[in-house]
């Protein structure tokens, strides 16, 4: 068992995130990225072959209506502290297609006028290699979702993990590679708890980065350990 393969991707689409950056007036290192997410992604909504059952729907619905707005509440806390005391911009990007839908009200629209200046929605869909391109050239990040965070800290960049209770605990590797100070429970976060973990990395960023570094020293070991043992067993001479 080793840490997510995500860790060590590297497939890039430069050109459209460049692009992306140009025409939002984004500069490399000068922005944080904040990625949302619902406690239970709504699958009965989207086009693909799973279909939760309807009392599965039922529950998905009653609960993320629940929830949506203290969530994101906090996200949105810790964007108006971000740009406010940085003078940063703040990128909002999704990680899966529902949620491009649900940024604006969710996160943008209730945002102070003043805040809302400098930030940035992502209005359309893209894949890892548009996101890596974007997420590489972050200071930094906070992110619900999962994979997103990942990718980042594989390319250097710190990441804050907002942890929900309905997920599963794959949270639990920041901790294994020693990023636990950046995984917040959010039931057991505020949006300034989210915010002071962000401003903290922006105060000693040097720091922060070879926090990472050290993370993915141990996740490349990680790495290298497993597929040397798969290495060994299928090269075994058969019994």
């Amino acid at each position: 068992f080793a840490p997510d393969a995500a860790f060590a991707c590297d497939v890039l689409d430069e050109r459209k995130a460049l692009d992306f950056l140009r025409q939002h007036g984004l500069e490399a290192g000068r922005y944080a990225c904040f990625v949302p997410r619902l406690r239970w992604t709504p699958f009965h909504k989207m086009d693909q072959w799973y279909r939760p059952s309807p009392a599965k729907i039922e529950e998905t619905e009653r609960v993320n209506e629940a929830t949506a707005e203290k969530d994101h509440a906090k996200m949105r806390l810790a964007i108006v502290r971000w740009v406010r005391e940085t003078g940063l911009k703040a990128v909002i990007v999704p990680e899966m297609a529902y949620m491009v839908d649900l940024i604006d009200p969710l996160v943008f629209d209730p945002l102070p006028a003043d805040v809302k200046e400098k930030v940035v929605r992502r209005r359309s869909f893209w894949i890892t290699d548009e996101a890596d391109s974007l997420f590489r050239r972050a200071r930094a990040m906070v992110s619900i979702e999962m994979h997103s965070p990942i990718l980042a800290v594989g390319h250097g960049v710190p990441a804050i993990h907002i942890r929900q209770p309905e997920d599963t605990w794959k949270g639990q590797m920041w901790r294994d590679i020693g990023l636990g100070d950046w995984l917040l429970e959010i039931d057991e976060s505020s949006g300034d708890d989210i915010a002071a973990s962000l401003l903290r990395i922006d105060a000693d960023h040097d720091a922060a980065r070879a926090k990472v570094r050290a993370a993915m020293e141990k996740v490349a070991a990680l790495q290298r350990a497993m597929m040397m043992t798969l290495r060994e067993s299928l090269s075994a001479p058969a019994r």
